[in-house]
């Protein structure tokens, strides 16, 4: 650059004086297409860890370094008029290690130092990119930095989104500098910016439709097979699982973090309701994506997929959290009592949807305590908040706590290696033996320590559930109880060497809790062959030669060796013979008893055997018939033989006899009371039923037991006191 310039311009109006190749001296535009050179520009390529990325990701490192080292002039000339250069820094935004990454483990010391030279550089050259001042003499308006930079795409919602995510950690007040100054310079910036909360929303339905399905939406209709989401009918692929779980924390810890660095954005964010669809999506979407995790085969992946739902799990509570304390202060800093009235009615109808979700309730809870919420609440602003609304909604919280914490701690299941959650109320680290006379004894102090140290693990274990019960004890007890301290430290990969090399699925060991004096050697058990004579758990000696191993041989050979064994039933006579109702005479299954029951009478002894005991009698049959003449003593004999039953019918016409017993019964007792029976049949199906159909039904039911077999067990029961059936 030759030539002075006394009066210092921006860029956009910078004249330079150039010297050509004859000597002669000219002015040329500091911003144009001509101090723009022609370069191959090395895009950034994903970590792999090879010698072959190496030398990419060094040959990219050294455009870098070229593009910083330029003048402000050519530094944006070729920024604007070099699609190459702008195309190279977004490969680092999308393809850049994230921090829940697993690819950053296995590199090597020289391969992570070369990836941090990079990250540096890159955000140099953004910070000076979003800079509209270097220095005096080098700088552009504040009106044509933003028009260059938003029209020329060199920063755009999704690169401000990645930037949060990559440099949100260590550059959060530089990169919120930055990014205010540019929205500031832009207003178009802040138009495009509130489409975030739609961006956001609609990710999150997406992925719902996904894994969810139709279900999701309360439609009631029968589905089809063919409508169901891929994860219900098993097509899901580990390739595509990984790409939506990336999705899911790409979005989600992007839009935390964009949030936190630009809290500007709230009041647009929170018009979109995102809490109730956060909500809907924790309760609903994220216990099918970890079954999914567990249904697919996936090899040696399913640890690093965990994590990346646990940081998810994070990231969506920090985006709740956020709308939910911006829209409590909103309420207490507004003035005009309409619009506080508005605000706290959706306020209201916001923390009344996310009730029915008692996972997500209990989670946030634990990282915003949504009753101190409340009570700041009323406690500032009672003119518009209604004081029994706000009691009704901290019963409800405490309500959806308790419930949600009994079905989580039912759920566990006590085992060898991680007790349950009842049994870890009580445990606490071994202790050296104390003395007799205090065994017994525990103070109130160590009680109460070792219950807030199980609330605090099972907390944690409820966002991380790929972490181990005894593993989070010890994270506990060297934080001094505090939980976000141990969460932050697993998720950043920042503890102590000493915890860093234990196994983060070490359980609850079983030693912790048999040393512990407060409980007993064995959980008690419920089981129908306790204490008896095989029992070694109340018993130290068993005798082994009434167990026998394997299979046992029968001491018959066929089944009729079987039949005509009858040594059982000399026991069963024993048994009998006491209530005296088996005689010596072996029973005769083919004996007939029909008239036992009646009276025995007595043979005269003396009698003739051979004599009459009535004199014969011709049978009516053999009889010849005395012809009469006159007609009417026939008649009169035709009348007397229709009365005299007919004696050689042996087998009567049945019907004929119970005709003639019903004739006999209305003599004595008259007609019959017909009883009412009502209709229990009605309509079909779907057609709707008479009111008398129905209390015709519920009489039915109500005394079906006068009638029908319904005395089975009293009859058992008289039989069994009577000892016809042995006990």
């Amino acid at each position: 650059m030759s030539g002075v310039v006394k009066k210092p311009q921006s860029l956009e109006k910078l004249l330079i004086n150039v010297k050509s190749v004859d000597g002669k001296e000219s002015k040329k535009l500091a911003f144009s297409k001509e101090w723009c050179e022609n370069r191959e520009w090395m895009h950034f390529s994903p970590v792999d860890g090879t010698d072959d990325w190496f030398e990419a990701v060094s040959e990219f490192e050294d455009d870098l370094i070229w593009l910083l080292s330029l003048p402000h002039n050519k530094f944006w000339s070729q920024l604007v008029f070099d699609p190459g250069a702008r195309t190279a820094l977004v490969s680092y935004l999308q393809k850049a290690p994230r921090s829940f990454d697993s690819d950053l483990l296995g590199l090597a010391p020289t391969q992570k130092e070369i990836l941090t030279r990079v990250h540096n550089l890159v955000f140099k050259i953004y910070n000076r990119l979003m800079t509209s001042k270097e220095s005096d003499t080098c700088f552009l308006s504040k009106e044509m930095h933003g028009t260059i930079m938003y029209e020329n795409y060199l920063l755009d919602v999704p690169a401000m989104l990645d930037l949060c995510l990559l440099f949100g950690v260590t550059e959060r007040r530089n990169l919120s500098k930055l990014l205010q100054s540019v929205i500031k310079s832009q207003p178009k910036y802040a138009s495009d910016l509130q489409s975030t909360a739609q961006m956001f929303v609609k990710a999150l339905k997406d992925l719902e439709q996904y894994f969810v399905g139709e279900a999701a939406a309360g439609n009631s209709e029968p589905v089809k097979l063919s409508n169901l989401c891929p994860s219900e009918r098993g097509l899901i692929k580990e390739q595509q699982l990984e790409d939506y779980i990336l999705f899911l924390i790409d979005i989600v810890s992007s839009t935390s973090m964009l949030l936190e660095i630009l809290p500007s954005l709230l009041p647009s964010f929170v018009s979109a309701l995102p809490e109730i669809e956060i909500s809907q999506f924790y309760e609903q979407t994220l216990p099918t994506m970890y079954n999914s995790i567990s249904q697919v085969e996936i090899e040696d992946r399913g640890s690093s997929f965990n994590t990346m739902m646990n940081c998810a799990r994070v990231s969506l509570l920090s985006v709740a959290k956020l709308t939910l304390n911006h829209r409590a202060n909103s309420i207490i800093s507004e003035h005009e009592f309409t619009r506080a009235m508005g605000q706290t009615e959706e306020y209201l109808t916001v923390l009344s949807e996310c009730l029915s979700c008692p996972k997500f309730i209990m989670d946030l809870h634990s990282v915003c305590p949504l009753d101190c919420d409340l009570k700041r609440l009323l406690e500032a602003r009672p003119d518009i908040l209604d004081e029994s609304k706000c009691n009704y909604l901290t019963d409800s919280i405490f309500s959806c706590l308790e419930s949600c914490s009994v079905e989580r701690r039912n759920r566990k299941s006590p085992s060898a290696s991680e007790p349950s959650s009842s049994m870890s109320n009580s445990s606490k680290e071994p202790t050296p033996a104390p003395s007799t006379s205090n065994t017994h004894i525990r103070t109130d102090e160590v009680m109460s320590e070792d219950i807030l140290l199980e609330s605090l693990i099972c907390s944690i274990q409820d966002m991380l559930p790929d972490l181990g019960a005894g593993f989070l004890k010890k994270c506990l007890k060297h934080y001094n109880m505090d939980k976000e301290a141990v969460v932050n430290a697993v998720l950043e990969d920042s503890l102590p060497p000493g915890l860093k090399e234990l196994d983060r699925t070490l359980p609850l060991l079983p030693t912790e809790i048999m040393e512990s004096n407060n409980l007993p050697t064995l959980t008690p058990r419920l089981n129908v062959f306790d204490h008896d004579e095989f029992d070694i758990m109340s018993r130290n000696y068993i005798d082994t030669s009434r167990v026998h191993q394997g299979k046992r041989k029968s001491k018959h050979k066929n089944l009729s060796q079987l039949l005509d064994d009858k040594k059982d039933l000399a026991q069963i006579k024993d048994t009998y013979t006491s209530y005296g109702t088996v005689s010596d005479v072996v029973y005769d299954d083919e004996y007939d008893d029909t008239y036992d029951e009646l009276k025995e009478f007595k043979i005269d002894d003396g009698a003739d055997p051979d004599a009459e005991r009535r004199p014969f009698v011709t049978p009516r049959v053999l009889r010849k018939k005395v012809e009469v003449v006159e007609e009417e003593e026939e008649e009169s004999e035709e009348e007397t033989e229709e009365n005299i039953p007919n004696r050689d019918n042996f087998a009567q016409d049945p019907a004929l006899m119970r005709e003639r017993a019903q004739q006999r019964r209305e003599a004595k007792y008259g007609p019959p009371r017909q009883a009412p029976r009502g209709d229990v049949v009605g309509n079909a199906k779907g057609k709707g039923q008479d009111a008398n159909v129905l209390l015709n039904r519920r009489r039915k039911d109500a005394n079906k037991s006068s009638r029908g077999n319904h005395n089975r067990r009293a009859g058992a029961e008289r039989k069994l006191r009577q000892g016809m059936i042995p006990s």
